[in-house]
């Protein structure tokens, strides 16, 4: 408390010159000459540390305000300041990309203008200024003032810096030559380069040196003069050696270096479907050829891409990607509903990069988001040597998608499919007719596509192992009858339902149609005019009920499975509320139908044998791998 408040006093004492600080800090630029700062190094900011912790134990247990504390320590702790973000979260589109996210600029400017003693310490430590941050009109003159004369450089660059100030595009672009040359003598420096550029300033990363190069995302921008940039070439003068983690966001240029340290590859196509790309399909493959220890790759609407000479069935080699141990694919989903409907550019890209690329059997893979009609397909190109056992249905909720940050959009379901066993799985999302897309009144294409979907799962040998499904409460819609799902899983030992608190009504189904919300229960009953048991070796069933209708609908389903041979062993009842006396004793009676019964109360946690965290890959657990292209699974 008594450091607070001497900061705070300080801060206070400080205020009123503040303003003549901040105005004399480019002339303490300008008198603190590059050739004065300390060299960082590793070695250096090992020592550094270690005098700061000897200092800190000679003063131990004594109160010491901020500004008496060694400088030493007080460097380390100005490099800890700003960084509680990671991404350029004030783009929104910037995501977090495993081990090697671009983290923000270090803002020293405040701790620069709180007193002169601050500055000193600050300006004396290069390693503090190691990032060159040229978003807006101030940080890139600042930094420039301290820039090391050796070490590793992190840039940080945007179309406005290159426009010398401006936010308005100009026609031609005008660059910055003071800037650029900076990045042409100091490129080999580079270790971590962030650029929103202009299509031609392609030309300058051609020129660019990369041999130190580690971290890079290029957000490209179309120009008049696009034409004459797109084209296959070496970026960084085709020397990148250490670089691991790349995104490319507008693909405008397809790399021909090779990158043999390349774990981390994100490409995407936003927004060309407006534009005719000007490569084949095979430019992709030499290029992931290139690739050889990629771990993760993100493809994200390439189908709107269009490429030339897309191949439907395998006509070239494979690439072989045996360390990549993440995958996703992701399309333009199909809408009409929008002022400019998106065109639907059909599974034909999807189709080639899985026939063409050769996955390790223990990869993860995400694809979204695909029609029902290319279900089966999908399913029987995918690289997996054994079938899945644990499969999750969930569907669009709009009161929890963003919150659990499973990125469903309205009308779409997923089907993730897991071995607990080996750490792998696939995660399809896939796209019901509704308002977006379908020819036919909605009610009927909505049962004729769960019928195609059905028949797919029901046919695909990767799922013709599983014996353990959960279903979601917005999923509810795919157990419904006619052509339940749960007809597809005839090995299936346990289920994990949870019902709908309201009853399920399609979209823009019309009055008459809506399916009735205790109906996936009632797809498990046996009837006696129906000579198939469905789900028949099912021994296992967790339902949480929203209502008594559900509760009834129990009674009927275990009695019918009773009659026929078929009981259900297990059964665990729970509630998302707390229930009313009557149903909670309507559903306590359930336990003379079961061997072995259990009732939560809405605190209770679901056993945990029956969690579907457990089954997860860690990949798909931690919430450290998760990013807008590699969801949540749940």
């Amino acid at each position: 408390m008594l450091a607070q408040r001497k900061i705070n006093g300080g801060i206070r004492g400080h205020a009123e010159v503040l303003s003549g600080e901040i105005l004399s800090l480019e002339k303490a630029t300008n008198e603190t000459g590059a050739s004065t700062i300390e060299i960082s190094t590793s070695e250096h900011v090992e020592a550094t540390l270690l005098n700061a912790v000897a200092a800190l134990r000679r003063t131990r247990n004594s109160l010491r305000p901020v500004n008496k504390l060694p400088p030493e320590l007080l460097s380390h702790i100005f490099s800890l300041v700003p960084g509680p973000a990671r991404g350029h979260g004030s783009l929104g589109w910037t995501p977090d990309f495993g081990p090697h996210a671009i983290a923000p600029v270090v803002d020293l400017l405040p701790l620069l203008a709180v007193c002169s003693r601050w500055r000193s310490v600050a300006t004396s430590s290069s390693f503090l200024w190691s990032t060159i941050d040229n978003r807006n009109q101030h940080a890139f003159s600042i930094s420039s003032g301290y820039r090391p004369v050796r070490g590793f450089l992190d840039v940080h660059i945007s179309r406005t810096s290159l426009l010398h100030g401006s936010s308005i595009p100009r026609q031609p672009f005008e660059l910055d030559t003071s800037f650029l040359d900076l990045l042409l003598h100091d490129g080999h420096r580079v270790r971590e380069l962030f650029a929103d550029v202009p299509a031609v300033f392609l030309r300058v990363l051609m020129q660019l040196s990369g041999e130190s190069l580690q971290r890079c995302i290029l957000f490209l921008t179309e120009s008049d003069d696009v034409d004459s940039v797109r084209a296959g070439g070496p970026l960084f003068r085709g020397c990148t050696p250490k670089l691991k983690s790349l995104i490319i966001k507008n693909v405008l240029i397809i790399p021909s270096n090779d990158f043999p340290s390349l774990t981390h590859l994100i490409l995407e196509c936003a927004g060309f479907h407006l534009y005719e790309f000007p490569y084949a399909f095979s430019d992709i493959l030499q290029f992931l050829s290139r690739c050889p220890n990629l771990e993760v790759l993100h493809l994200f609407a390439l189908d709107a891409g269009h490429f030339r000479d897309l191949p439907d069935g395998r006509v070239a080699a494979p690439v072989a990607l045996r360390c990549l141990r993440k995958f996703s694919n992701e399309e333009v989903v199909f809408d009409r509903t929008r002022d400019y409907p998106l065109e639907y550019s059909g599974p034909g890209f999807r189709r080639a990069i899985l026939e063409h690329l050769q996955l390790s059997p223990d990869c993860l893979v995400r694809l979204s988001t695909i029609l029902p009609d290319d279900l089966a397909r999908t399913l029987r190109s995918l690289p997996f040597d054994k079938p899945l056992t644990s499969v999750y249905l969930t569907g669009y909720d709009a009161s929890s998608s963003l919150v659990n940050g499973n990125h469903l959009e309205w009308e779409c379901f997923a089907l993730m499919a897991t071995d607990p066993s080996r750490h792998r799985g696939v995660r399809i999302d896939f796209q019901m007719p509704g308002m977006r897309y379908g020819s036919r009144p909605a009610a009927a294409a909505l049962d004729g596509a769960r019928e195609v979907v059905r028949d797919a799962i029901r046919t695909a040998p990767l799922l013709e192992g599983v014996n353990e499904l959960w279903v979601t409460p917005p999923a509810n819609v795919l157990l419904g009858e006619p052509h339940s799902l749960l007809e597809a899983f005839p090995s299936l030992t346990t289920l994990v339902l949870g019902l709908s608190v309201v009853p399920i009504t399609p979209p823009s189904t019309v009055p008459g149609n809506a399916v009735r919300h205790q109906e996936p229960l009632s797809a498990l009953e046996v009837r006696n005019d129906d000579p198939v048991v469905p789900c028949p070796k099912l021994h296992t069933l967790c339902v949480y009920v929203a209502a008594e209708e559900h509760v009834m609908q129990l009674y009927a389903t275990l009695l019918s499975r009773g009659e026929a041979g078929h009981p259900v062993r297990r059964l665990v009842v729970g509630f998302y509320r707390p229930p009313e006396h009557a149903v909670l004793e309507l559903a306590t009676g359930l336990a003379g139908l079961i061997e072995d019964f259990t009732l939560l109360r809405p605190t209770d946690p679901c056993p945990e044998d029956l969690l579907w965290v457990h089954r997860l890959p860690f990949v798909c657990r931690d919430s450290s791998e998760r990013n807008l292209y590699w969801p949540a699974w749940s």
